[in-house]
């Protein structure tokens, strides 16, 4: 099957954390050509060296991610991730990738508006950063297990401090599906949204497992019909996670079939 070019595959899909040049080997025997990459991946792959490496390997990067923004807790360190996200976008630029999306970092015990009023305020500099050299920022919403890392749990919160903040939308399928009005969130937050992440939940699972898409109770068809319909044009992100019960490259193969399926049958 010729696989949608509009599929993105992210590299958390590859359950083992291995080296940068492994995994790019990896997804070029299995014929993808288009990938994500986070920023500490390439980081400890060597900055300039690990940029090499993936241009030699001939795939596309669409985007970059950059977890954990701030310690919102911590004034004094905010400083040294504003500078490490701008670091990030250079990265961007470097590569020619067109996105970043982003996970806030923790709050801890904040009270969440004050966590929220913190990262609205520090922010500015690296979204101004990003918008002088033409780099698109997105916040991505997060399973709330993921609060360690991210205060963002609901598309509907997502949209709101992205919009306080100037920035896009990165809807995550699996993490909002069954948030009530959803439908309404994804028409409001259609002018925003720069990248839409898909992968099933099996009905049951009590793990954080994100599956095949066609092998659970994700109504993926029909949101990716509504986002379409509401004009996005972008890519979709392909982001499998944990005990699927299957090699990591099978089930990249099936959710590439799967979802290419769904896409030409929407049209």
């Amino acid at each position: 099957m010729n696989w949608s070019e509009r599929i993105v595959v992210n590299a958390i899909s590859l359950s083992v954390d291995g080296s940068l040049e492994s995994e790019l080997a990896t997804f070029a025997d299995l014929g993808v050509r288009r990938i994500g990459l986070s920023r500490g991946k390439i980081h400890r792959a060597g900055g300039e060296s690990a940029v090499t490496m993936i241009e030699r390997s001939g795939l596309m990067v669409d985007y970059l991610l950059h977890r954990s923004l701030f310690d919102l807790r911590d004034p004094a360190r905010w400083p040294d991730q504003v500078r490490m996200a701008c670091h990030t976008v250079d990265l961007a630029v470097a590569m020619g990738v067109p996105q970043i999306y982003l996970t806030t970092g923790t709050a801890g015990d904040l009270d969440p508006d004050e966590a929220v009023d913190r990262l609205v305020g520090e922010i500015p500099p690296v979204v101004e950063h990003a918008r002088a050299a033409g780099v698109q920022l997105l916040f991505e919403t997060t399973n709330d297990h993921f609060g360690d890392i991210d205060i963002l749990h609901t598309l509907r919160d997502t949209l709101a401090v992205a919009r306080r903040c100037g920035i896009g939308v990165c809807v995550d399928l699996y993490g909002c599906w069954a948030e009530h009005g959803v439908r309404a969130t994804l028409s409001e937050a259609a002018p925003l949204i720069g990248l839409v992440q898909v992968s099933d939940y099996v009905s049951g699972c009590r793990t954080m497992d994100r599956a095949v898409p066609g092998d659970g109770v994700i109504p993926i068809e029909r949101l990716l019909r509504q986002v379409l319909a509401e004009g996005y044009a972008g890519q979709f992100d392909l982001e499998l996670y944990g005990d699927q019960g299957m090699p990591d490259t099978e089930a990249i193969r099936l959710s590439m079939d799967r979802l290419t399926e769904m896409l030409e049958r929407i049209g």
